[in-house]
C-alpha cells in the first residue's frame, strides 16, 4: 500500500511540538509519533518584544533533533509554523533567518487568523468528535425549535484563548483573549 509521511512541527508560544503521520488512501490519515519540548519562548517575546539569540539557539537545536527524527521516518513533506512569540517579535526576521541557516528547515509565521483556523479545522476534521460537540452543547438550545442548537469550541492554545459559538455550520460569534 502506498503512503507518504508527512511531519508537522508547531513551534509554539511556551511549547515545540512534532507530529508525523501516515497518509494514505485506503487507510486515510494515522498519527504514527508525537513529540513535544517545552521552551519558553513567549515569556520572552510578550515581556520584551523580542527573544534573546540564547533562546533562538535552543530553538535552533531543538529543530534540528526534530529534523533528525523527521529523516529517520523518511518523511516526504513537512510544514512548519510558528504563532504568536514568534509573530509578535521585533526580531522575527532574524529568529527566522537564522532557523533557515542552522537546521535548513523553512518555519512559516502564522497570522492569528490562520492560526485560529487551523485550530478549528483540526477539531472539525475529527467528524465524529465534532458531531458530538454539536448534538451536546455546552448551552442548552432555544426552546423556539427555528432556532438552531448552539455550540462553542474553545480552543487554548499557549498563548492566546479563542472560543467559537457556532450554530451548527453558521458562525456566530468569536472572541480572542492574549493570555502571555
Amino acid at each position: 500500500m502506498a503512503y507518504t509521511t508527512f511531519a508537522a512541527i508547531d513551534v509554539g508560544s511556551y511549547e515545540i511540538g512534532m507530529k508525523i503521520f501516515e497518509l494514505s488512501k485506503n487507510r486515510g490519515m494515522r498519527e504514527i509519533d508525537s513529540i513535544r519540548h517545552r521552551l519558553e519562548l513567549g515569556r520572552e517575546a510578550y515581556t520584551t518584544g523580542k527573544i534573546s539569540m540564547e533562546k533562538v539557539e535552543n530553538l535552533c537545536q531543538l529543530l534540528m533533533s526534530y529534523k533528525t527524527i523527521m529523516e529517520g521516518y523518511q518523511v516526504d513533506d513537512y510544514r512548519a509554523c510558528a504563532t504568536s512569540a514568534i509573530r509578535e517579535t521585533r526580531n522575527c526576521l532574524l529568529i527566522l533567518d537564522k532557523i533557515r541557516v542552522r537546521t535548513g528547515l523553512e518555519v512559516e509565521v502564522l497570522s492569528n487568523s490562520e492560526h485560529r483556523f487551523l485550530g478549528y479545522k483540526s477539531i472539525a476534521s475529527n467528524e465524529e468528535s465534532f458531531q458530538k460537540i454539536i448534538q451536546n452543547p455546552i448551552i442548552k438550545p432555544h426552546t423556539d425549535r427555528s432556532m438552531s442548537r448552539p455550540a462553542i469550541i474553545v480552543v487554548v492554545v499557549n498563548g492566546s484563548v479563542s472560543y467559537f459559538i457556532a450554530f451548527f455550520t453558521r458562525k456566530f460569534s468569536r472572541k480572542k483573549q492574549m493570555q502571555g
